[in-house]
């Protein structure tokens, strides 16, 4: 080979080596970098969740109204939390809430007290199947409420032929049930909470099969002992009273009965507190308020009334001569509930 092919050579040898590194160079550049996913971390940290917190300071018993909450954003879940405004309004916070708290279920009034309206109570009676219409019974249902009262003579009454004085009434009419026995018109019951790690791996291990284990027997239903009615502020000294000196019967009725008994016809009794002396007009006026003539109170006797009676027996006419003795007329004597008749 001579001198000249060899020179030739070499200067395609290092043209090609040029060429190579240049192709390699453009390649290099043209390819578009690959994009890198957003991992799941950070989707995690930008998620928001809304929830209901207070627009600004609230009052424990105080209703909520549309413009005392709001909608916030945070990093997580609320627990027990609200997502509707609408949720919250009309309900009642059992605490004082600064602005900017959550309202969740665990501040918020639940229970027998919501069932209630303003101006109502809820009075437990004791029941028996017989009281309770042999436990039919339910929350919910109306009944009208009876009791009966009886104030044995004392011995030796002139009465002959009356040995008691007993008495049935009504005591309040279409009251409401609100639980009966173990039953309960209440289905307000927290939410339950979102299950741990700890948990779930405890439900994994209770689902292996574990050796069967006979079944408990079936036990029979508690009788119903109590029920708990909600009626007006000033028929609950009534109820108490009654309850307590006479025998309840409940008479369930069809709620779509909506009649009641006229008080205005009959005299109310007497309360157990006089008012006071001197009172303007407007203060008297007071006097009649539901709360004032719950707190007045009523007594034994004039939950009884004063009953009908018989005209008492002519006397019978002095003997001539005043040879006999005779009685010249007759008195009632009351002894709270008891009431008997004396000659004189």
């Amino acid at each position: 080979m001579n001198k000249a092919t060899k020179i030739l050579a070499a200067v395609l040898v290092v043209a090609g080596v040029v060429l190579a590194l240049f192709a390699l160079r453009l390649g290099t550049t043209n390819t578009p970098a690959p994009q890198t996913a957003p991992s799941a971390v950070t989707q995690t940290l930008t998620q928001r969740f809304p929830a209901v917190v207070a627009a600004k300071a609230l009052s424990p018993g105080k209703p909520i109204t549309a413009d005392d909450v709001k909608i916030a954003q945070f990093d997580s879940p609320t627990p027990a939390g609200f997502n509707i405004p609408a949720d919250v309004v009309g309900r009642v916070p059992l605490v004082a809430l600064a602005a900017g708290v959550p309202v969740t279920q665990n501040v918020l009034a639940r229970g027998l007290a919501m069932q209630l309206a303003p101006g109502e109570r809820a009075v437990a009676l004791p029941v028996t199947e017989t009281v309770g219409v042999s436990n039919r019974i339910r929350p919910g249902d109306f009944v009208d409420v009876f009791f009966t009262m009886k104030t044995n003579q004392p011995a030796g009454s002139p009465t002959v032929g009356i040995v008691d004085d007993t008495q049935a009434r009504l005591l309040a009419s279409r009251v409401r049930v609100l639980t009966y026995g173990n039953a309960s018109l209440d289905d307000v019951t927290p939410q339950p909470a979102a299950p741990s790690v700890a948990s779930t791996v405890a439900a994994a291990t209770a689902s292996a099969p574990q050796p069967q284990q006979p079944a408990p027997a079936a036990q029979p239903p508690m009788p119903a002992t109590s029920a708990v009615v909600a009626v007006p502020v000033e028929d609950v000294n009534r109820l108490v009273l009654g309850a307590q000196q006479g025998k309840i019967t409940l008479a369930l009725r069809n709620p779509a009965d909506d009649t009641r008994p006229d008080t205005s016809l009959f005299p109310p009794p007497p309360p157990v507190l006089a008012s006071k002396s001197g009172l303007t007009a407007d203060t008297k006026a007071a006097l009649d308020t539901p709360e004032n003539r719950a707190y007045a109170g009523i007594a034994t006797t004039g939950l009884a009334g004063e009953p009908t009676r018989r005209p008492a027996a002519a006397a019978a006419p002095r003997a001539p001569g005043g040879g006999g003795s005779s009685s010249g007329g007759t008195i009632e004597v009351v002894r709270g509930a008891e009431r008997s008749t004396a000659a004189y």
